[in-house]
């Protein structure tokens, strides 16, 4: 069979006005359809993998509400729309969707997180040599020594186990390394070949040539906060397991949590390809209370559709039959066909709307539709109105709610 008529193949006769009221019937057998439409399968090459996927809670929208209230200004009824016709106004929402997100420091979508530079010692896991951790109980950050370090923590009653690991810093200084000469532990020395620090950790004399079996290159500490940090951040509840917030853009880094004091140190930082860098200091520090937007939600995949498999990570719009309100899922694993987020709440993550951003994305998606529609005039007064409604939601969080810059009290 062809592409639908509409986006709800599957309803049992046509949805009320609102598009809300529905019920479900056994899909017809799927061959192919449009853009946006996903084929009977495996959901693959036509996913969408970005976005954020965060226990973070905001007021929210949901997208059919964005959906119906844009077509209902082009004179399309909610109900009525085709495949393409949605494909096109996710794509234009998902397009103003970024220009909102980004506008303003929203308070709702920049949260605080207490994050440190590397990931705590697991005696789990098995390390490199010249590996860095963060060692929870001294709260300093140390450097594998040997390959294959396993269950050996760098401090042991707040002592170094020199035999294995190294305290991790930005500059080493030492003698230079001399052949025929006892080494203690713990002495870094300057090899001059290489022109780079190592440090002894198993006592010997010297040969003619450094000796990499009983010396470990030490490597300088890179201070810097990676936007998609693999543990979870230091303030997360005890018993938090995977990664970290995935990080959008950086804003603002303390030495304490600013929901708490104004007595605060504010730290410069750079950006690198790396992510957020630290190197410019007035002390030392072990992590950062840092202030970041949250990864903008992207409003992308096609239609469920309840013949297909979908791969963990990718997206699709599902009406749920339990509320009626539709909106884009990311499946949080390889889904069996027919899997919903109404039947199968664990397997998919709503990806959720400010819904802060509902009358600009309306009226915005609206202006989109008259530009392709060839009503370029009419376009730039309603993205003047779309604009309006930005401006409106700015003023109530800048003016109304008083949230401007705050001057700190410097320790």
């Amino acid at each position: 069979m062809g592409a639908p008529d509409s986006i709800f193949p599957y309803l049992s006769g046509p949805p009320t006005t609102d598009g809300f009221t529905i019920a479900l019937d056994a899909p017809p057998s799927v061959s192919g359809y449009s853009v946006f439409w996903e084929l009977a399968g495996t959901a693959s090459a036509g996913g969408i993998t970005s976005g954020p996927l965060t226990g973070y809670n905001y007021r929210r929208v949901d997208y059919s509400d964005i959906l119906a209230g844009s077509a209902a200004l082009a004179g399309i009824p909610y109900g009525t729309l085709n495949p393409d016709d949605f494909a096109l106004f996710a794509q234009w929402h998902d397009r103003r969707l970024q220009v909102a997100w980004e506008m303003e420091a929203w308070s709702e979508l920049c949260p605080v997180e207490q994050r440190t530079f590397r990931a705590p010692w697991d005696s789990t896991v098995t390390y490199a040599a010249t590996t860095e951790v963060f060692d929870v109980p001294s709260q300093a950050y140390y450097q594998s020594l040997q390959n294959g370090n396993l269950n050996n923590p760098p401090t042991i009653a707040g002592v170094i186990n020199a035999d294995f690991w190294a305290i991790s810093m930005t500059a080493y200084s030492g003698d230079e390394w001399e052949p025929d000469t006892p080494y203690a532990q713990g002495a870094i020395e300057l090899y001059d070949p290489t022109h780079e620090y190592y440090i002894c950790w198993s006592p010997h004399t010297s040969g003619s040539t450094i000796d990499l079996t009983q010396f470990s290159l030490l490597t300088p500490f890179n201070r810097y906060i990676d936007y998609n940090q693999t543990w979870p951040a230091l303030s997360a509840p005890v018993g938090t397991t995977g990664p970290a917030t995935p990080i959008g853009e950086f804003m603002r880094a303390t030495d304490f949590d600013p929901r708490i004091t104004t007595k605060l140190v504010e730290f410069p930082f750079w950006l690198s390809q790396d992510g957020a860098q630290f190197v410019r200091m007035k002390h030392e520090f072990t992590w950062v209370w840092l202030t970041f937007r949250l990864r903008r939600v992207t409003l992308g995949g096609c239609v469920f559709n309840p013949e297909t498999t979908y791969l963990a990570g990718f997206q699709m719009y599902y009406v749920s039959t339990l509320t009626g309100k539709g909106n884009f899922y990311a499946a949080n694993t390889t889904t069996t066909a027919g899997d919903t987020p109404d039947s199968q709440p664990d397997e998919w993550t709503l990806l959720p709307i400010p819904y802060t951003f509902r009358g600009y994305l309306i009226q915005a998606g609206y202006a989109d539709w008259l530009r392709s529609d060839g009503q370029a005039d009419k376009a730039g007064s309603e993205e003047g109105n779309a604009m309006g409604y930005l401006e409106m939601e700015a003023d109530k969080f800048q003016r109304q709610q008083g949230q401007v810059p705050r001057f700190n009290m410097r320790r």
